[in-house]
């Protein structure tokens, strides 16, 4: 079938040099600036512009052009070329191709340049792109986004040495793009190779078997497995881009790229893949990027890593999100397991509310994603909430019943499973709810199993910062921490939130523990604020002389008037104190360093202690003597405040018991 409307030249307003074959075409000395329409041993005919007179420029490559999927290709009449407005601002010469399935159907807007069943499209056209190189003395640099991405790494494939490819949110099989225009491809370009497969379940097995018969490959993953390269690769892929799991990061993986960092991939000096943010979902590349990194790479002496290195700092791509690029996070998974834990409350309608707590995580890190499952006791998992960085899910108020639970299943940016989060969904009991103000000692607790509710959680803030007054001007540059949870840590000390939060919040229990008590204070206009390792990450210093000692008088002062506007905000009954101290030594014995320091620390603690006890209604847990050793290894190292498991679930057990939950 041919299209409606026949092709137009007179558009490009260029001469028109029509050649019977591949081989009278391929001839040829030189080609003259225009479009060329070489006819094919079946099938409608190849067109392809020159422009700029390339051949006369040799020391350079030659930027060869392939289309993405064509919008609204009923209204629009081919041929159609890519790369002529990038090739104008950028004032070099340019060649592009046009797909000839394009003229099997009118409505036909991608086929990857893989012919169709009368025409066997690969033989020829690389014939054509090996004699322009010829011709041109010079390697082609092959260029793409989308689907002519996939085009330009597969020839890019088979010219090797001959050619570059620079692509951008490429496919690497086709059969994994969108399956309504994958469909449509097949259904025009091969109807009789393919029609009973696409009847099947397992269409896609079958529709891959069936051209690779036919000698129509359909993924670039199998040679790039094996070796086939072009001479140079940048391959840039937009972070948001639903190609990245599964397009990208399996030619990540067959291509054995290694990982340098902020999105960045490379196999050595020439091959590189940068995964980054320059839109939304599966945006173009913006032309003055395209643009920028062709004319890189029409210096055959420059490396792909020197390319993409000069294009990250170049400032054309503002929307950079470090940390939050997608990666394969399979190395991390026992760390993040550590620190990610699932909580669930009830919603106002009364379903549950099921929350993902990250802990020290950045949200997005590495791309992560959360899927939410109902599981049956049966063990049978519906999902309610598809795999997104969101990490909270409503179910249906009438959702819940007995041996009801909630999975949520953690995927990287790549799409690797990690692990699961499970947590039973609250019926007729209510959990109690506690704030937490205090430490990690008294946090980590929380990622253990428990039927309790986290309502907030504020550390990092000794009782002398956390309730003095505010200053009357803040310059703390709290965007240069990278951690949502430290940067909010640091924002309620300066800003001196814990009292309005108190005061704000339902909860049933105060939660508190004094080993932050060891963060010195800094005098701060006419206030103070914790002098926390959080804080200097904005810039923030001060000699020691600047500083307040821990346990100096002022301190002392600082500390009863926050303990007196503490029990303002709280009432004495509702506070439980979590009664640590530092630990002298580890669990296989060893003396923990800086003693002298410890027993400093430990004799504040008490004398705070002895503050708070004055107080009848306030309870407090304490621990058998054997139990306060530190973690020899902890996560975060041994430290006279990184205590083994034991302490945690021993806090636990004694919350239970005064919850009475």
């Amino acid at each position: 079938m041919t299209s409606k409307l026949e092709r137009n030249y007179a558009r490009w307003k260029t001469p028109h040099f029509t050649w019977e074959s591949v081989a009278a075409f391929c001839g040829e000395d030189t080609w003259q600036d225009g479009v060329h329409t070489i006819g094919l041993d079946a099938g409608p005919s190849l067109d392809l512009i020159i422009s700029g007179q390339p051949f006369d420029r040799p020391s350079t490559a030659l930027p060869v052009f392939f289309s993405g999927a064509v919008q609204n290709r009923e209204a629009k009449a081919g041929p159609f070329f890519s790369g002529g407005n990038v090739s104008l601002s950028g004032d070099f010469p340019y060649i592009s191709v046009s797909d000839p399935s394009f003229e099997l159907h009118e409505t036909l807007g991608l086929a990857w340049y893989t012919g169709s069943e009368g025409q066997h499209l690969h033989e020829p056209l690389l014939e054509i792109l090996k004699g322009i190189s010829d011709t041109a003395g010079a390697e082609l640099l092959l260029v793409g986004g989308s689907g002519g991405g996939y085009t330009a790494l597969f020839y890019g494939q088979r010219l090797g040495d001959r050619a570059s490819v620079f692509v951008w949110n490429a496919q690497t099989d086709i059969l994994e793009y969108n399956e309504k225009f994958v469909r449509h491809y097949l259904e025009t370009a091969f109807p009789n190779r393919t029609s009973a497969a696409l009847q099947s379940e397992d269409w896609k097995s079958q529709v891959r078997r069936e051209l690779a018969d036919a000698g129509v490959p359909l993924s670039l993953l199998p040679d790039t497995a094996a070796g086939l390269r072009p001479r140079r690769t940048v391959f840039i892929q937009n972070a948001t881009d639903w190609h990245v799991p599964v397009h990208t990061a399996p030619f990540i993986q067959a291509g054995s790229y290694k990982h340098l960092g902020r999105g960045l991939y490379h196999h050595g000096v020439n091959h590189a893949v940068w995964i980054t943010h320059f839109g939304a979902d599966h945006a173009a590349l913006p032309p003055e990027c395209v643009t920028s990194l062709v004319k890189d790479l029409l210096d055959p002496a420059r490396t792909a890593r020197d390319v993409v290195s000069a294009f990250k700092e170049s400032g054309l791509v503002p929307g950079q999100l470090p940390g939050q690029e997608p990666r394969d996070l399979r190395h991390l998974k026992d760390e993040l397991e550590g620190q990610l834990s699932l909580d669930l409350d009830m919603n106002d309608d009364g379903g549950p509310l099921a929350r993902v707590n990250l802990g020290d995580v950045p949200l997005g890190y590495g791309g992560l994603r959360f899927g939410f499952f109902k599981q049956e006791a049966d063990g049978a998992a519906t999902n309610t909430k598809w795999y997104s960085p969101d990490t909270d899910c409503i179910f249906p108020a009438d959702g819940p019943h007995p041996g009801f639970t909630v999975q949520v299943r953690v995927r990287d940016g790549f799409n690797n499973e990690l692990f699961s989060l499970g947590a039973s969904a609250p019926h007729e009991v209510v959990p109690s709810r506690f704030f937490i103000y205090g430490s990690c000692v008294t946090r980590d607790a929380f990622a253990f199993d428990h039927g309790f509710e986290l309502v907030n959680y504020i550390a990092r803030s000794p009782f002398g910062s956390a309730f003095a007054q505010v200053p009357k001007e803040i310059d703390v540059e709290l965007h240069s921490i990278e951690s949502p949870f430290q940067r909010r840590m640091v924002k309620a000390d300066v800003n001196k939130q814990l009292e309005g939060l108190l005061r704000d919040s339902e909860f049933d229990y105060l939660l508190v523990d004094l080993i932050d008590e060891r963060i010195r204070l800094l005098p701060y206009q006419d206030t103070v604020i914790a002098y926390s390792t959080e804080l200097q990450k904005t810039g923030t210093s001060a000699t020691s002389e600047q500083l307040m000692r821990v346990g100096s008088e002022d301190y002392y002062e600082r500390w009863k008037a926050g303990l007196e506007r503490l029990l303002a905000a709280c009432p004495a009954s509702k506070i439980i104190v979590n009664r640590v101290f530092w630990a002298t030594i580890t669990d296989d014995g060893t003396e923990l360093p800086n003693q002298a320091d410890i027993a400093h620390h430990n004799s504040v603690l008490n004398r705070l202690y002895a503050d708070l006890a004055v107080h009848p209604e306030i309870r407090f847990i304490d621990y058998p003597e054997q139990l306060l050793v530190a973690d020899s290894k902890h996560r975060w190292g041994p430290a006279p405040y990184h205590f083994v498991d034991g302490v945690s679930t021993h806090l636990l057990d004694e919350l239970a018991k005064i919850s009475g939950h």
